[in-house]
């Protein structure tokens, strides 16, 4: 598709400059209109490299509705990322911790993908922390980490200096050894070939008290935003896995996570464009829901697990 980014930039940045230089240049001093003139220019070019994002992903889209469903594989390898650690297990209900859970309904995902020879799988965690793979990864190349996050963030700002906006929702914020973690399967993800990534996690809300169940329900899942290279991509699966999940649930009685699927800024669904690949982040449920505290469980697990297993794929077979 034609790109109109360039006749955009000259028309709209000479007409901001003609409007500001009238309508201050008799007020004002020159180092004031210089200061005013630029926070424009940096706004408006901030908005047409977004639009300019929105017209590539159109074509993107175009070029994939065009693609023949008896295309080659798209999926060889996937990572699926069970949510926190023992140590630091998110958010808790009774003697249930959220970690508990991400890491059972990874593990039945791992046994799915197991049973189907077409994909190779790798899962994020054994046991009490992340698997030993990427905790000497961690270790190895924390300051490479940093560097790569900083750089990301560099190249991030340079581009949309004046950030953008999302629908996303409230989050905690990561602990300083989370952040390494988080960043570090990024990076991780970039250097292995893997072709898509799945972060499984169950949600909660500000304020609700540790022992008492909530009046919230349902699932969400969060994608990267647009100014993600590999957003399409994300989406498309994205609208796979929500499809599963609304087979047995329901999307999320949050307001603002309402539509099912958000786009959002977490490390996970590659913050700054830190991820070049697919990646999707689930919360299949609140911690405190009944069937996730009594004889339901198992099921409840297992049908979050077969969600994630089908959307894969039907994701790689274009169904």
């Amino acid at each position: 598709m034609k790109s109109y980014f360039p006749k955009l930039t000259l028309g709209v940045l000479m007409l901001s400059f003609f409007s500001l230089s009238v309508g201050q240049a008799q007020t004002n001093p020159t180092e004031t209109i210089l200061s005013s003139v630029q926070e424009s220019l940096n706004s408006i070019i901030s908005q047409l490299r977004i639009l300019q994002k929105e017209q590539d992903l159109l074509q993107e889209e175009l070029d994939q509705a065009n693609r023949k469903k008896n295309s080659q594989q798209r999926v060889d390898s996937v990572l699926i990322v069970a949510g926190h650690t023992a140590r630091s297990p998110g958010t808790t209900f009774g003697s249930t911790t959220e970690y508990m859970l991400n890491y059972e309904v990874m593990q039945r995902v791992g046994k799915l993908l197991a049973q189907d020879n077409r994909y190779n799988h790798t899962l994020s965690h054994k046991g009490d922390d992340y698997n030993q793979t990427l905790l000497d990864y961690f270790s190895a190349n924390e300051a490479r980490i940093i560097a790569f996050k900083d750089q990301k963030k560099r190249e991030y700002v340079r581009e949309y200096p004046l950030g953008l906006t999302t629908n996303d929702t409230d989050h905690n914020h990561a602990t300083p050894r989370g952040i390494i973690e988080l960043y570090g399967v990024n990076k991780w993800l970039s250097e292995q070939g893997i072709d898509l990534a799945v972060h499984v996690h169950f949600n909660d809300y500000p304020g609700r008290l540790q022992n008492a169940a909530g009046y919230h329900e349902g699932f969400s899942i969060f994608i990267p935003p647009k100014t993600n290279d590999h957003f399409v991509e994300s989406y498309r699966f994205a609208k796979l896995l929500e499809s599963e999940m609304l087979k047995h649930s329901k999307r999320s009685t949050v307001t603002r996570e309402s539509t099912g699927i958000l786009e959002s800024e977490l490390i996970a669904t590659g913050h700054r464009n830190t991820v070049d690949i697919p990646s999707v982040l689930l919360e299949g449920g609140f911690i405190y829901e009944e069937k996730l505290n009594d004889s339901r469980r198992d099921q409840s697990l297992d049908e979050v697990a077969r969600s994630i297993y089908r959307a894969i794929v039907r994701y790689d077979t274009n169904r």
